[in-house]
């Protein structure tokens, strides 16, 4: 089965990578146990608007020559002039609502996020959730890419999510970093400095601070890699402290307010 390529992209912001994995076409059988029934997981539902328009104003305020040039559109801009049609759009919350669906329109009008149980989520959409190994670390993923069910085939051109981790009961300790079968570094490029300065880390990595005793809160879409950290140092030849991941709450992002929107949507969209 061929895997659909995402041609749209719902927010501006940091592209996050969403892995996913494509089971080839055929009477193969799915790997992995099921997903317990209960357990809750995500689900996004990018409905039908004007994406065509959106893309050419995004386009615009891309374009150095243009007079549009880092214009921005305000979500309540891209709602009235670009987003679906507002009766459309409250007509699939209602139906996913009535599937079991906890959840809400984005500021945009075009994107539905929420949570659904794994069982809801298999009888309304149809899909094989399973629980796979994948790094030592528990994932529930569908076994063949979502598509959008006929009762939501009117409002809706995408759907996306079924996918999380399940949280360990214990908290692994520290390892020292290893560098088995590493990628070879990238060249460097100008672009590292520029976002060094942009985002004020020139001072830090001056007096070669690498995080020793810092602690940082953060939306996170996997969990820690270390093979990553080590190509960091390799690469960057730097030494790294002993980092210690620990998971606070797994819970819907909504529960953070406002100012988790966006990154959440923007989590969302690379998934689309």
């Amino acid at each position: 089965m061929a895997a659909k390529l995402a041609h749209r992209r719902w927010m501006r912001g940091i592209a996050f990578a969403v892995p996913a994995v494509l089971l080839a076409a055929g009477c193969s059988t799915p790997t992995g146990s099921p997903a317990p029934a209960d357990t809750q997981v995500p689900v996004a539902v990018g409905l039908r608007r004007n994406q065509t328009g959106l893309a050419e104003a995004v386009a615009n305020a891309a374009n150095p020559t243009g007079g549009q040039f880092l214009s921005q559109l305000s979500a309540q801009e891209i709602a009235s002039t670009y987003g679906t049609d507002p009766n459309n759009a409250q007509q699939a919350l209602k139906t996913l609502q009535g599937a079991g669906f906890t959840g809400s329109l984005d500021p945009t009008g075009s994107i539905i996020t929420g949570l659904m149980s794994v069982q809801n989520a298999e009888e309304f959409f149809g899909v094989d959730l399973r629980v796979n190994a994948e790094d030592d670390v528990q994932v529930i993923r569908p076994s063949d890419p979502p598509s959008v069910p006929s009762s939501l085939a009117p409002y809706a051109s995408e759907v996306a999510g079924f996918a999380r981790s399940i949280p360990s009961t214990t908290s692994p300790s520290p390892s020292a970093p290893t560098t088995p079968n590493l990628p070879p570094c990238p060249p460097p490029v100008a672009l590292t400095n520029r976002l060094r300065n942009y985002y004020g880390l020139e001072d830090i990595y001056a007096r070669g601070n690498t995080g020793q005793g810092l602690t940082l809160a953060m939306l996170e879409i996997d969990q820690l890699s270390q093979p990553a950290i080590s190509l960091f140092e390799k690469c960057f030849k730097v030494a790294i402290p002993p980092v210690t991941n620990t998971i606070v709450a797994d819970a819907n992002p909504q529960a953070f307010g406002d100012e988790a929107e966006e990154s959440t949507l923007d989590i969302v969209a690379a998934g689309l």
